[in-house]
């Protein structure tokens, strides 16, 4: 950004070119569609182009800035905007005093292609919200319907127009030389820049450290999870772990609407939960455990202390890690420390759910008030968060029971017993009800 600031002055010249005209439903397009995204100066911008593209000759960015009402460092964040989601490429030649931009508009996707993108509909659903994305996918929708009881009767090509094959065969060299020189054009996929992330990799980490996750599945969705991994520069732990938590268990299969959903459910666990690991500061067996916690997602590292000890993950074991894992801020490394610690120096046999919920929700509230957290340091007093929900736990349950033992002491009753009749008849009543019955005979 800064490099871009010192390059452009305002009386850098431009001029403007358009791939291919841009018609009305593009525009619509771009106004309903990429604006929510690339916000309205980038908005503005695209537009305020557009409207240049006749124009022969050049003009200067101190015009364009006036134009717009904006200064350099926005106009360079709108101009990205729109590079970045591959609606402008911008060229730049060098040389004298000033420099000289042709900035070239780009066709937008289609309102189909737009929705068939889950990284563009999840960017748009996150910023719109579902009543608003339902509606704008309603609005663009192919409308098709025709009731049965209409008979289609178009006529089709070769009852409207005749023609000469002999003529066809005589220009068919003309014809072919034309399409050899027409270029299709094509809409330019999102440029994510150079990456290291290596999906090769990620495959053999699959393959050895998470053996029931369906390989196909995941090489099926292989853009996907590279669009997801180039926009929120994830790394390779980072990426199995979002893959692990969005497969099916049962099947091992990767659920494309999971990986969406959960993807976000991780950006937000990373960003709210800063960690560090000082690993210097940890011994070697507290280094062994750290890195294994770290590599496994929670189900995996759970098997592989059952299988230390012969046992096998209940299905309560398994519904308990899969709800803290989808709705906990948690991050998985903690989890796997937690569950550590209740399986190994606690002695739990299996993982007591309500204790193992309870925890989770204390240090989820911990982590979402701390900036940092040094995960060593946290482990280390994570034995004494343990002993305080599990005081807390035991104190409600006294509690509970002296409160039910106080009101069987005290006769406590319910109302409708308190309000029973206990007093006797009189005289006069029971003789009145005797007179009633006597007259019925």
């Amino acid at each position: 950004m800064t490099d871009q600031l010192s390059s452009l002055t305002p009386q850098d010249s431009y001029s403007v070119r358009c791939v291919l005209p841009i018609e009305a439903r593009q525009q619509e397009v771009i106004s309903l569609l990429y604006q929510p995204i690339i916000g309205v100066y980038a908005h503005s911008l695209f537009y305020t182009l557009l409207g240049e593209t006749k124009w022969q000759q050049k003009q200067l960015h101190n015009w364009l800035l006036l134009t717009l009402n904006i200064d350099i460092p926005m106009f360079i964040k709108a101009r990205q905007q729109l590079e970045g989601m591959s609606l402008l490429k911008t060229y730049r030649l060098e040389g004298g005093e000033r420099c000289d931009f042709i900035y070239q508009l780009q066709q937008p996707l289609t309102a189909q292609q737009f929705f068939q993108d889950d990284l563009l509909s999840f960017l748009l659903l996150d910023i719109v919200g579902e009543y608003r994305f339902e509606e704008l996918a309603k609005h663009f929708e192919a409308d098709t319907f025709i009731p049965e009881q209409y008979r289609n009767i178009s006529a089709n090509f070769s009852q409207v127009f005749t023609f000469s094959e002999n003529r066809l065969l005589m220009n068919k060299s003309m014809i072919e030389q034309q399409q050899q020189q027409y270029q299709t054009y094509q809409t330019p996929d999102i440029d994510f820049g150079l990456t290291t992330f290596s999906f090769d990799e990620l495959i053999s980490l699959l393959q050895t450290t998470a053996t029931y996750i369906d390989i196909s599945s995941v090489i099926l969705l292989k853009d996907l999870i590279l669009k997801w991994q180039r926009l929120y520069q994830l790394d390779i732990i980072q990426i199995k772990q979002l893959i692990e938590q969005s497969s099916d268990i049962q099947t091992g299969r990767l659920n494309r609407q999971w990986l969406n959903k959960n993807m976000e459910r991780f950006n937000i666990k990373v960003k709210k939960s800063p960690l560090t690991i000082h690993y210097q500061t940890a011994n070697a067996k507290e280094k062994q455990i750290l890195v294994t916690a770290e590599q496994l997602s929670p189900v995996n590292f759970l098997q592989s202390i059952k299988m230390q000890k012969g046992g096998t993950v209940t299905t309560n074991e398994n519904f308990a890690l899969q709800g803290v894992v989808k709705n906990s801020p948690v991050p998985n490394v903690l989890i796997n420390l937690i569950v550590y610690e209740l399986l190994s120096h606690y002695k739990y046999k299996e993982i007591p759910r309500n204790l193992f919920e309870r925890i989770i929700n204390e240090v989820g509230q911990n982590i979402i008030e701390a900036k940092n957290i040094d995960v060593v340091t946290w482990w280390r007093q994570l034995p004494q968060v343990i002993e305080r929900v599990q005081t807390a736990a035991v104190n409600k349950k006294q509690l509970s029971e002296k409160n039910k033992t106080s009101h069987k002491k005290q006769g406590l009753s319910p109302a409708w017993k308190e309000n029973k009749i206990s007093k006797k008849m009189s005289k006069e009543d029971q003789q009145a009800i005797d007179d009633l019955f006597n007259s019925l005979k």
